[in-house]
């Protein structure tokens, strides 16, 4: 039988090679990018270079932490949080895959957008509602000028 601590480093080895797993699936770009995802999720007070993946995060926030691992490696459903206000709301998190869609842009295309219009890297869901809005934004006006820009 285990005891608690081995209990706990199995749960510390698992969580750390489906992080691994998430980066090699191109769901973050490298940890750094996975520590700043944290840092929104888990609206985390510290630099993205002091976020432990391992000793940041309440026992709470680490089960979440499991569940959203297990999604972005396909072995789960997306957690249901609540979300504050400030975040981006359904009908945004919905309107970015249309546009994308119409502008026939790659999932890295659309990365490279939003950290052109935020300033930094982040996923859809993780974007607050100005955030959103920006992006949105930007990408409509894209749209709007391709017919021009196709026929001269």
């Amino acid at each position: 039988m285990r005891t608690e601590a081995e209990n706990k480093e199995k749960q510390r080895r698992q969580r750390q090679a489906m992080i691994e797993e998430t980066i090699s699936l191109g769901v973050f770009d490298d940890r750094d990018h996975f520590k700043a995802w944290m840092k929104d999720e888990f609206k985390l007070d510290l630099p993205v270079d002091k976020i432990s993946t391992e000793y940041t995060l309440s026992p709470k926030q680490t089960k979440l932490l499991f569940i959203w691992l297990k999604y972005f490696t396909g072995r789960g459903q997306k957690p249901r949080v609540h979300r504050a206000k400030a975040r981006i709301s359904n009908g945004q998190l919905k309107k970015i895959p249309e546009l994308q869609k119409e502008l026939t842009w790659s999932d890295s295309r659309l990365a490279d957008f939003v950290q052109q219009q935020t300033g930094k890297r982040k996923l859809i869901p993780s974007l607050f509602k100005a955030e959103a809005t920006k992006v949105i934004t930007g990408m409509e006006r894209i749209l709007a000028e391709q017919p021009y820009t196709k026929s001269n």
